[in-house]
């Protein structure tokens, strides 16, 4: 259903804020993330969800400056491709009781501000 909803909005360029908040049946996150060039704040927290990786949907959002994986208590991975992302300032993996270990290409990012890990 998201992918759907991705491939139709694939035309907001403008489109700044992605809330998935509460999608509990989130299993993976829309391919077509990188068409919304203009994308600074993706929020896709929620305790009870299947999602458990990222891969390599956050290909192309590189203006992304929020990122809100927040209480995804399935979550076991991030990217290694998430320094592609250079504008982060504030990453959120608070309550993600099953990641292990973050990506050492997180050191890359240079603009980040605000990594909450509680």
């Amino acid at each position: 259903m998201l992918d759907i909803i991705a491939n139709e909005l694939r035309n907001l360029t403008s489109l700044t804020t992605l809330y998935m908040e509460y999608c509990s049946k989130l299993i993976s996150l829309p391919n077509k993330l990188g068409n919304f060039k203009s994308l600074t704040t993706l929020d896709i927290r929620f305790k009870y969800s299947s999602l458990t990786s990222l891969s390599n949907e956050l290909d192309n959002p590189t203006s992304l400056i929020t990122l809100d994986i927040s209480k995804r208590s399935s979550l076991t991975s991030l990217p290694n491709e998430l320094d592609i992302l250079t504008s982060l300032t504030t990453l959120d993996t608070s309550n993600c009781s099953k990641l292990i270990s973050l990506p050492n290409e997180l050191a890359n990012i240079t603009s980040l501000i605000t990594l909450n890990m509680d």
